[in-house]
């Protein structure tokens, strides 16, 4: 799912869709609050081969903490970004594919891409005085329901501002959270309420974390850190089974040391009670599109820690790995290591 000579320097759109913080580009938490829509397909809404994009809008988390929402209908991309960082900021690219059938849209310069896949929308905006926002949304954003949320068991990628990542545990319950470990070990708690169509997480009566959170068969949600040291992006915990994953993605990574942009289609499938893939890549900007092969180990961290909802990719070629969230129903994957991001072929 990633090969080795492309290791380094993945940063700018490949920082925010792989939640690693690098070279100072980094996903912050937002200060400001929520909105609401969508972005569909009409052939499904994970981004397949006749991926016709409807006019919708994503809800989310711009860098350095502000507030963003961007509405795409195929060809352009329409921002508003308020909050301490930016201020006001709003206006329109138009947008093009960087190859057939793929996910992933740049502008006529090459130099702003965005994905659009299942419930996820990521984009890249740079506005005219070079401030760069990295934006990552959830569509069909609707005001939760209590009731419905109490008892969820989620799990994200957290990416700080110094540079680390990690994976953590959120449990709610009727109005109440817990922030976890991998290990079990208890961070923080609080309490959380429903403003607009987002939650609003406080601990100690301080607002520490706005959760843009959407349902589906398994919980998506974006973790927007109010004072800006961080962002998470995640799905509901559930046990992973072979149905969850088997399928056929439009893969995407951009490497921004190298300035190499791919597109590639990635195929899971079980054989023998085996989960492997297959990775044929399409297109590569560099004119040298390579494959990969490997294994995915269900419910399970990388280094062999039993973890239900979690699953681990190696490939068979360049011995790397990386954990991954994965939800074929919605139409999309993300892994922790390693930029790649996936939408759903049906």
């Amino acid at each position: 799912m990633k090969k080795a000579k492309r290791q380094e320097g993945k940063k700018v759109f490949s920082t925010l869709l792989a939640l690693l913080a690098a070279g100072g580009i980094v996903l912050a938490g937002c200060g400001g609050g929520g909105g609401g829509g969508s972005v569909s397909n009409s052939s499904n809404s994970g981004g397949g081969s006749n991926n016709t994009v409807s006019k919708s809008t994503y809800t989310g988390a711009a860098s350095k903490g502000d507030l963003a929402i961007f509405t795409f209908d195929g060809k352009n991309l329409t921002y508003e970004i308020s909050g301490p960082v930016f201020g006001n900021k709003s206006g329109t690219l138009t947008l093009e594919k960087v190859a057939p059938n793929s996910p992933v849209y740049k502008n006529p310069e090459g130099d702003v891409y965005t994905f659009f896949a299942g419930k996820l929308g990521v984009a890249e905006v740079d506005f005219d005085n070079n401030q760069v926002a990295y934006v990552v949304g959830l569509k069909d954003v609707k005001a939760p329901n209590m009731q419905e949320l109490a008892g969820k068991d989620l799990v994200y990628f957290e990416a700080l501002n110094d540079g680390t990542t990690s994976i953590k545990e959120l449990k709610l319950g009727n109005g109440t959270w817990e922030l976890y470990d991998l290990n079990g070990n208890e961070i923080s708690n609080g309490t959380f309420e429903i403003k607009n169509n987002y939650l609003v997480a406080k601990e100690d009566n301080k607002t520490i974390a706005n959760v843009i959170i959407e349902p589906g068969s398994r919980v998506a949600f974006v973790v927007d850190y109010a004072d800006g040291s961080g962002f998470g992006i995640g799905l509901e915990r559930k046990k992973l089974t072979s149905e969850d994953v088997v399928g056929t993605y439009l893969n995407h990574y951009y490497n921004d040391e190298n300035d190499i942009e791919c597109v590639g289609k990635l195929t899971i499938q079980e054989e023998n009670g085996k989960i492997t893939y297959n990775y044929d890549e399409t297109w590569c900007s560099d004119g040298q599109p390579e494959d990969d092969k490997g294994v995915i180990l269900l419910n399970q961290l990388c280094d062999g820690t039993p973890f239900d909802g979690i699953a681990c990719g190696k490939s068979d070629i360049t011995g790397d790995e990386s954990e991954i969230f994965i939800d074929a129903q919605d139409g999309y994957y993300i892994t922790k290591d390693g930029y790649a991001i996936g939408a759903k072929v049906e």
